[in-house]
């Protein structure tokens, strides 16, 4: 990991802009957790986010069930739970949306906005000061301004093209680590499984956000970082391989520090960020979940695909299914839902009457079906057969490798640190329900009348809570964002394999 230290061990400051003004700052770090945040803290690693627990705050962040991004991310962005919101999984569409983001809010009432990374932003709309979407699910690289677009494919760019980028806020370290990123592995691509994508965009996103913060007046800035979560799915083994003793691996050292490095250069560039800002701006720090390593029962086992599923079903091309923490998600037209759930309901395997799937939920527009775990854990199973109308299947050949190392939890992370908060002596619990109502809290603004959270006032100085409710739904008096997602379910199917979230 020397790669990425010398390159950051310091960090000139930027001095085109005099510093920003932005009144709050949502920082998103996915899957951060305490797990690996306390441990750096009491080895002094994490200076600044030190400075948020002592001087600030931080504790546990609930997540809800199921912990899968897309979800999470909207609750927290909304204030609301996914059955109000409407986001169901990484299949669903801004289009969909029916619950309003806290930009929107706050866009309507007159401030100024900016988001870097945050899910369901793409296509960018052009009435806010900058809008570069989420990297990882979109189908095209468009960003407003759209000459940022690079921040979408840099990975793609050679060596000697990343010079021409420090006009957009590029530092000298990220331009000479994207070079030898480049140099190293020229056809690197947008693998999520390379750590050098993660950093790089670590890095990339860093300097555009705080450039774009100074050259444009900006009250509400959003970023959210990916890294942590990649990590801890692929390489947790190799961080704590006494986790994993039912495993037979080599660990490999430049693969044991990826997690805590991670941790080390995002705290620097938080600080980055903080240096970039003035001294009366606040800085809220979420994660969408936690992180745990895999029991041993699921190290080493299997499970069904759920596209090899969908074409079982020959509702291949209707269905958008996603796989995460034991469950398929199927999302489908509603007219489907009753037929489909009852074909799910009544497969067994043929050779001993077992049911293939013993979890159910019939939603409205979605099913939620989770295998019977003795079937997967069971090879001899393996080689049994199960019918789907005319069709005779063979288990195995739906059967594909479910080893994870890292899982998600329901104990994220969160902090706040500036003006608005008072120091803690005992981290309180919050919910991702609860962060909407804090930031408009501190920005004086009522909270939506039907929002399901609470304002946490135990964090707060008085003079930053609010406790006013708006007199009707946001929704009924904000129109949604315009610009709509393109459909191209081929390139998802992609982008959610190289996650590792579909199989």
């Amino acid at each position: 990991m020397n790669f990425f230290k010398k390159l950051f061990r310091k960090e000139k400051p930027i001095v085109q802009y005099k510093k920003a003004k932005t009144k709050l700052i949502l920082i998103g770090l996915d899957a951060a957790t305490l797990t690996f945040i306390q441990p750096l803290l009491d080895e002094g690693k994490l200076l600044t986010l030190k400075k948020f627990c002592q001087d600030g705050c931080c504790g546990i962040l609930k997540s809800e069930n199921p912990a899968i991004s897309p979800i999470v991310w909207t609750t927290i962005y909304t204030g609301k739970k996914r059955d109000k919101h409407n986001i169901f999984g990484f299949y669903s569409n801004k289009s969909e949306l029916k619950a309003r983001r806290v930009w929107e809010v706050l866009h309507h009432l007159g401030l100024s906005i900016g988001t870097i990374g945050a899910f369901f932003t793409a296509p960018p709309e052009t009435i806010y000061n900058f809008m570069i979407p989420n990297i990882w699910v979109k189908v095209n690289d468009l960003t407003d301004p759209p000459e940022f677009n690079f921040a979408q494919h840099w990975f793609h760019y050679k060596p000697r093209e990343f010079k021409k980028l420090k006009k957009f806020g590029l530092t000298n370290n990220t331009i000479s680590y994207l070079k030898k990123v480049k140099r190293k592995f020229p056809h690197i691509g947008r693998k999520a499984t390379s750590p050098e994508i993660h950093f790089g965009n670590l890095y990339l996103k860093t300097d555009v956000f705080i450039h774009l913060l100074r050259k444009l007046h900006t009250d509400f800035g959003v970023i959210a970082y990916y890294g942590a979560d990649a990590f801890q799915h692929i390489f947790m083994h190799h961080y704590k391989p006494e986790w994993f003793t039912n495993l037979d691996f080599k660990v490999r050292n430049k693969l044991k520090n990826l997690i805590p490095e991670y941790y080390i250069e995002f705290d620097k560039q938080l600080a980055r960020i903080m240096e970039a800002n003035s001294e009366n701006t606040n800085y809220i720090i979420v994660s969408d979940h936690g992180s745990q390593p895999c029991p041993p029962e699921l190290q080493k086992t299997f499970r069904i695909s759920e596209i090899g599923m969908i074409k079982a079903l020959k509702l291949d091309g209707i269905a958008k299914p996603t796989y995460a923490h034991g469950f398929i998600t199927i999302e489908l037209p509603g007219e489907l839902i009753d037929a489909t759930f009852n074909k799910i309901k009544s497969i067994r395997l043929i050779e001993n009457n077992l049911e293939l799937f013993t979890v159910l939920r019939k939603f409205d527009n979605r099913l939620e079906i989770q295998h019977n775990p003795n079937i997967m854990r069971s090879k001899e199973m393996h080689n049994m057969h199960f019918q789907v109308y005319d069709s005779k299947i063979l288990l195995n050949d739906l059967l594909i490798s479910n080893q994870r190392f890292g899982m998600h939890h329901l104990n994220g992370f969160y902090a706040g640190y500036g003006p608005a908060f008072k120091p803690q002596q005992n981290r309180a619990t919050l919910s991702i329900l609860d962060i909407v109502p804090l930031i408009l809290s501190i920005l004086n603004v009522p909270i939506g009348i039907d929002m399901d959270g609470r304002i946490p006032v135990e964090l707060l100085n008085e003079n930053f809570i609010n406790t006013a409710k708006s007199k009707q739904p946001y929704e009924t008096i904000i129109q949604s964002e315009k610009n709509i997602d393109e459909r191209d379910m081929d390139k998802i199917k992609k982008q959610l394999k190289d996650l590792g979230y579909i199989g």
